[in-house]
């Protein structure tokens, strides 16, 4: 972390991606007095990427002697206290946490991009830096360790799942606002899963999300589900023809019964293509399910049988 100032005596757009560097991240970090903001030169906190007179920041270094060169063409005489970016970036959801009863905010920030990695890139992904105890923290995690406030992908597959942490030292009511879904095609949907209330959020028809947070809850209590058209028009099958929505993502199963039938028996079962089942277990009493299975990369049946009939789907499973 090596913290600089902008050297204009006006302000500058924080294009750190097209800046001359050597050993340097495309990260800028901003203290605003409770959270970090942050920029990767397209998309984050700071308001339209706009560095201010006289501001200084943060960046990343990742080696023996750093430098980097801010071009004057970056100058900007926009003065004004609250920026605006009007560029829409495709396939950009932001999702913004508030509430508690404080002014607060936190963002977090996906994006799919075709030259990015699903690890750690400092081309593109900043990683979390957390604010003060009674700012709520919202932010992706990639793996242990690893927490992320933009997090930028591979392009978008037919289906994706990024786990999401939260944790604020104050409990109460919060709310969590989605923005940019307009920035993916008609055919994908997103979905945010509630694992403490085993819920099943379609953010394209409900953007906003409230939920109770008690202190020292599991931090790790959201997932965002970004699922294709092959798996939207399942969702809006009749729940009395086909109460549960199937689909996987690497080499996990997901199950999510849609029905209010939860006491029932339902055994899930799994096939090779050509009929040997590979997996059997039964459904556990809960909105959602899912199975992790060591096989090799293919197409798989999923059988779903309860009371009163049985279901299947064809799913494709990869290590």
């Amino acid at each position: 972390m090596n913290f600089i100032g902008n050297p204009f005596s006006c302000a500058i757009n924080g294009n750190i991606h097209t800046w001359t560097k050597t050993n340097v991240n495309n990260t800028i970090k901003i203290w605003d007095g409770a959270q970090y903001l942050d920029w990767n030169g397209s998309a984050g906190t700071i308001t339209g990427g706009i560095i201010p007179t006289s501001q200084s920041f943060f960046i990343i270094v990742t080696g023996d002697t750093p430098s980097i060169t801010i071009p004057a063409s970056d100058r900007t005489h926009n003065t004004a206290k609250i920026y605006k970016n009007n560029e829409i970036l495709p396939n950009l959801l932001t999702l913004k946490v508030e509430g508690g009863g404080y002014e607060y905010i936190d963002q977090t920030f996906m994006n799919f991009k075709e030259n990015a990695t699903d690890d750690f890139d400092g081309e593109f992904d900043v990683k979390k830096w957390f604010g003060i105890d009674l700012a709520p923290q919202l932010y992706s995690v990639i793996y242990e360790g690893m927490n992320l406030s933009i997090n930028t992908m591979q392009n978008l597959e037919s289906e994706r799942i990024v786990n999401l942490a939260f944790h604020v030292e104050n409990s109460g009511i919060y709310k969590i606002t989605a923005n940019g879904l307009e920035s993916f095609t008609t055919d994908h949907f997103i979905y945010l899963e509630d694992l403490a209330m085993n819920e099943m959020i379609n953010l394209s028809e409900n953007p906003i999300y409230e939920f109770s947070y008690q202190q020292g809850e599991d931090i790790n209590r959201f997932r965002v589900h970004f699922l294709d058209e092959q798996y939207v028009e399942m969702e809006n099958i009749n729940k009395e023809e086909n109460p549960y929505f199937i689909y996987s993502n690497k080499n996990k199963i997901f199950i999510r019964n849609k029905s209010n039938n939860l006491n029932e028996n339902i055994k899930l079962e799994v096939y090779s293509i050509l009929g040997i089942k590979i997996f059997s277990e039964n459904l556990e009493n809960s909105k959602m399910s899912n199975f992790e299975l060591n096989v090799e990369n293919g197409n798989y049946i999923v059988k779903i049988t309860d009371s009163k009939n049985s279901y299947s789907k064809k799913v494709f499973l990869k290590k």
